[in-house]
């Protein structure tokens, strides 16, 4: 579905476009599509930084009605029972100093997505879904998590790969302090997608990184920025104090 929507939109590169009808067989369905041409790239910031921003305005100007049938964010990973995955399945697998940080940044990604601008977001936008001819985007794929929701959605990944600083000069303070809230969820929203297909090995993959994130201060950022009302700070502290005294970092179950 959110591909033959995005494909209907316009937009300014090329998108993956629907070739007949979704199949499925053996519990899994597929859908033929188009052809994208174009390069993943790994260039710096200051040279693509500019057509990053351009893609995501021409995002943002979409309107509601154009992309009413996309799903609700996060529907890959739960959607609105998100939360309750993280909380009852997940929780429980981490070790004791990190139960609380989970907790503490899933309540806090749904509190700024309240009352946040809602835009159509990609839903993964990273630069192994953008793909380049030089310094040019040629075209988005990958457009199974699209929705409509909180545009800092699109920056948080975005902030794994270049990092908060360089991005600052591009996005106004909110937004991105928002995008840091998103980053730091982002393990956690992939360890639910697998506990919902029983994936268990890319959960457990997924827990650990959450966990080294935390050890290391770099759960929301890789350079270690953390936003102004976070309230995981001090439970952040307390698992880099103990992975430094020997303390575990994942659940042995």
């Amino acid at each position: 579905m959110a591909h033959r929507i995005i494909s209907s939109l316009g937009l300014p590169w090329a998108t993956p476009e629907p070739i007949g009808e979704e199949h499925s067989a053996s519990g899994r369905t597929g859908l033929r599509l188009t052809f994208v041409a174009g390069a993943t790239g790994q260039a710096g910031w200051p040279d693509v930084g500019n057509q990053l921003v351009q893609a995501l305005t021409a995002l943002h100007q979409v309107q509601p009605r154009q992309v009413e049938a996309l799903s609700s964010p996060r529907a890959w990973c739960g959607g609105h029972d998100w939360s309750g995955i993280v909380q009852q399945r997940l929780v429980p697998r981490l070790p004791p100093t990190a139960r609380t940080l989970a907790v503490a940044v899933v309540e806090d990604v749904l509190a700024v997505e309240t009352g946040a601008p809602a835009r159509l977001v990609h839903g993964d936008f990273g630069m192994h879904n953008i793909l380049w001819d030089g310094q040019e985007i040629t075209g988005v794929i990958d457009w199974d998590h699209a929705a409509w929701g909180d545009p800092a959605i699109d920056i948080a990944p975005l902030i794994g790969t270049f990092g908060a600083a360089d991005l600052r000069s591009a996005f106004e303070p909110a937004i991105l302090e928002r995008a840091l809230v998103h980053r730091a969820t982002l393990p956690l929203q992939v360890a639910a997608a697998a506990t919902i297909v029983g994936n268990r090995a890319l959960c457990d993959h997924a827990l650990r990184n959450f966990c080294t994130r935390s050890e290391a201060g770099t759960l929301y950022d890789p350079g270690g920025l953390t936003p102004p009302d976070a309230r995981p700070k001090r439970a952040a502290r307390s698992i880099a104090r103990s992975a430094r005294s020997g303390g575990s970092s994942t659940s042995n179950s």
